[in-house]
This record gives structure tokens, sequence and C-alpha cells, in this order.
């Protein structure tokens, strides 16, 4: 969990490449940077974002 006590919930697709669940602020994307795919999440209205890298293939 990241941010939140929210376990569970739908994935939707929210446009702009960006999924969420909704009534959830949390927002995911994917991304490829150097030949590493990672997991962007961050939140509407707030500056802050971790990433989640894969091994570079």
């Amino acid at each position: 969990m990241l941010w939140s006590y929210i376990e569970s919930g739908e994935l939707v697709y929210l446009g702009d490449g960006e999924f969420g669940v909704e009534g959830y602020p949390n927002r995911l994307s994917l991304e490829t940077v150097s030949g590493k795919k990672r997991l962007k999440v961050s939140r509407k209205g707030s500056d802050k974002v971790s990433y989640f890298e894969s091994a570079p293939e």
C-alpha cells in the first residue's frame, strides 16, 4: 500500500496514460527510461511521486 489504507478496488483507465482506483487519489502510469520499465505512483494535487523499476533487459 502506498499513502493509504485502501487494499483493493477496480483499476480503471483515467486517460492520458494514467490508471487509478475510483475514490482513491493515487495515479499509476508506466514509463520506460534508459531501457528500464518503471511504475510511477503519484497523487493528484501533490508533488509526491514514487517509482518502482524493473531490472534492465
